[in-house]
């Protein structure tokens, strides 16, 4: 394929007003940064079934972890260490729905 024939956009217009909406509507850096921090909640299959069972009822971390058979400590914590405000004492954290 030629570069001729490469699909692009044929407007050279700059549409100044709605170039100026757009940016005007980003968020500011923290709450783009927060929003990171929180997808990155949903990047793992795992962590997506701890919401799915910390929705279901409250349960502490340590039943949390026994529900999704979790094969040793330190997984349990890899996992939970998402969340905040947990610490080492994380097994009498109870997780639940908002």
């Amino acid at each position: 394929m030629a570069i001729n024939d490469t699909p692009h956009c044929e407007i050279s217009e700059v549409h100044g007003s709605t170039v100026e909406r757009v940016v005007g509507a980003m968020p500011d850096e923290d709450e783009i940064f927060d929003l990171s921090e929180l997808f990155k909640v949903f990047g793992d299959s795992t962590r997506i079934r701890i919401l799915f069972v910390s929705a279901s009822s409250p349960l502490s971390a340590f039943f949390t972890a026994l529900s999704l058979k979790f094969p040793s400590k330190s997984t349990k914590k890899r996992y939970f260490q998402f969340l905040p405000g947990i610490g080492r004492d994380s097994i009498f954290v109870m997780f639940s729905p908002l």
